[in-house]
């Protein structure tokens, strides 16, 4: 698993999914290792048909092909976003560094962002104490800054991606 501070929570991402699936004709993908499985139960009882659980169940090379058959990536900087950016998809990337602290060379931006693919960052506005102090990105070792995202913005994100992506209205 990634570091802590990169963890969506379950809740609020499960809200997000739900705001796309209104609007949008989607099936969801959950990918992890057997770590994340309670995660995967938690987001297959909450998005029901609309969600394929995949936790624990397949290997990197398995990962991989469904990926590739996937049209979009939304979710945080795994090791999924970048095989899914090294398939040229569209990248939504829920983000742990809040904007006001994506100046500074030890960030995530812009070293390790997926590359030549369309892709969206969906982060904070400000980055909460200490994270603000320290002009390096969030540094604490739970769930914090990245907790001040909200669901619609993801869905934002999605409506702006899909726009650019597939030309549609």
């Amino acid at each position: 698993m990634s570091s802590a501070a990169k963890i969506y929570p379950p809740e609020l991402f499960v809200q997000a999914l739900k705001l796309i699936a209104e609007k949008s004709d989607v099936t969801f993908v959950y990918f992890g290792g057997k770590e994340l499985t309670e995660w995967g139960k938690f987001f297959q009882q909450n998005l029901g048909n609309r969600l394929i659980d995949l936790s624990g169940k397949t290997t990197l090379r398995e990962t991989c092909a469904v990926v590739s058959k996937t049209s979009m990536y939304i979710g945080t900087d795994t090791g999924t976003m970048h095989i899914a950016a090294a398939l040229k998809l569209p990248v939504i990337m829920i983000s742990k560094d809040a904007e006001d602290s994506i100046t500074n060379y030890f960030t995530l931006y812009p070293r390790f962002l997926p590359w030549q693919t369309p892709t969206k960052i969906v982060s904070a506005q400000h980055a909460l104490k200490p994270c603000n102090e320290n002009n390096i990105g969030c540094v604490v070792a739970h769930p914090h800054c990245i907790t001040q995202i909200t669901p619609q913005s993801i869905a934002d994100a999605f409506d702006i991606m899909k726009k650019i992506v597939y030309k549609s209205n």
